[in-house]
């Protein structure tokens, strides 16, 4: 494995923040993230940047100033909920698998291509789903993340909770994001998931997309980000 952090190479910018107020009562953030970069941020707990992660992914509304992405045709604009945030590119993960992440009563194959149903149904949402590229899609995600997985019918809760949450990963990999926010991912998965994990957003953002990567585990950005913000 690789231990020096990827530089980027260019300086297209393709998230701001500006003045961006994470607690009524905190000081402005001003925040620039540039394409095929991975930003890490941490912290000691309860410092914001949970709040400040979620606010960049469109989760949680800001209290003062904006968040923009560069759009498809090189303009930037707004946005400040999930769903514009998405239609922008980007994408959450959540490491907290139950509260914002799995679909408990749902199987395996629906917590995977659930956002996906979307971008392959032609009329709507339950119109016609496409689901020979649903399956496609499932089957390559499931190998890419070496998920260890029973029937894909089976109820996500039947995997291990380091599996629900390559799950979850994958899903936020599958909808083809630009920006991939993440916050806390590798929490309790092992070891060996974690590695896996670092490979991936690795090929990621050499694909030439951008990663945010909240972690509470400072050892977790050696070797893999080149700019850390610190919340304190």
């Amino acid at each position: 494995s690789q231990s020096v952090a990827l530089k980027t190479k260019t300086d297209k910018v393709v998230m701001r923040a500006e003045n961006l107020i994470v607690w009524p009562d905190s000081k402005p953030v001003n925040f620039e993230v540039k394409k095929g970069e991975i930003v890490g941020v941490t912290g000691l707990d309860g410092n914001g940047q949970d709040d400040f992660v979620k606010i960049l992914a469109g989760v949680q509304e800001a209290n003062g100033g904006t968040t923009e992405i560069l759009t498809a045709n090189e303009n930037f604009t707004r946005y400040n909920s999930l769903d514009n945030a998405r239609k922008n590119g980007i994408s959450f993960v959540s490491g907290d698998r139950k509260k914002e992440g799995i679909l408990p009563n749902l199987s395996i194959y629906e917590n995977l291509v659930v956002p996906l149903y979307k971008s392959t149904s032609r009329a709507g949402f339950l119109g016609f789903v496409n689901w020979m590229e649903l399956n496609g899609i499932f089957d390559w995600e499931v190998e890419r993340l070496n998920i260890k997985t029973g029937p894909r019918e089976n109820l996500i809760t039947s995997l291990s909770g380091g599996n629900q949450q390559k799950v979850m990963i994958a899903r936020s990999f599958a909808q083809h994001p630009k920006v991939l926010i993440l916050n806390d991912p590798a929490r309790g998965i092992d070891v060996s998931t974690k590695r896996d994990l670092y490979v991936h957003l690795r090929n990621y953002v050499e694909e030439g997309n951008t990663v945010i990567f909240l972690s509470s585990e400072l050892e977790e950005f050696i070797g893999l980000c080149p700019k850390v913000l610190v919340f304190r």
